[in-house]
């Protein structure tokens, strides 16, 4: 009887194995239970990317063009910061002259910086191009000269030597008697043409 009983035993031993190997319900197998599991790992390994990603996309970037913000909101108010900045009457923390203009169109005299300036700035030469703005910005400073009257001046000019003329709804020509320099005549006139990048009313060409 024992000899005879042992085969049967054999083969009951082989059906309980198969059966804790392939259980009916798939979701609850060794095998699902692993995947899940190694899923969950790749995942979690994953976060730290993501948030790196995320940290990069708020980083804070050094605005290239314009910034003067709500100064230049208007055309007219725009302008009017720009010449008070020039001649250093804008209150403490304002925007910095360089803000006012459009690095990427400016026209000086005829002289496109803007297009030399956007070739540096496709080119990856943002250092470069940093230089060349700044350079020019200093230039420009030194060729408009220094206040010689009163810092009111500067808002008598505006009020009684400025001429307003729309171009399109992007852009406006505006013409100025300066005040009095050094070195310069009250005959000279300026003119400017002002466009709309963003929401900010920008220099895109002097004529001086």
């Amino acid at each position: 009887m024992r000899n005879a009983s042992r085969p049967g035993i054999l083969f009951l031993l082989l059906l309980s194995t198969l059966a804790c190997r392939e259980p009916a319900s798939g979701n609850g197998s060794p095998d699902v239970r692993a995947a899940k599991a190694l899923a969950m790992e790749k995942d979690a390994e994953s976060l730290p990317a993501k948030r790196m990603l995320h940290a990069h996309k708020d980083k804070k970037q050094e605005i290239m063009v314009g910034g003067c913000r709500d100064a230049c909101a208007a055309p007219k108010d725009a302008f009017r910061s720009f010449v008070r900045t020039l001649f250093d009457v804008m209150p403490e923390g304002s925007p910095e002259l360089t803000r006012y203009f459009d690095t990427t169109m400016l026209v000086d005299n005829g002289k496109h910086l803007g297009d030399e300036w956007a070739d540096l700035w496709l080119s990856q030469k943002l250092d470069q191009r940093r230089k060349s703005v700044a350079d020019w910005v200093a230039a420009y400073r030194n060729r408009v000269g220094t206040l010689a009257g009163n810092p009111s001046d500067v808002d008598g000019a505006l009020e009684a030597g400025m001429q307003f003329r729309r171009i399109s709804s992007e852009q406006v020509e505006i013409e100025l008697v300066p005040p009095a320099r050094t070195g310069s005549s009250n005959a000279e006139r300026w003119k400017f043409v002002l466009g709309l990048r963003g929401l900010e009313w920008l220099i895109q060409e002097i004529y001086d």
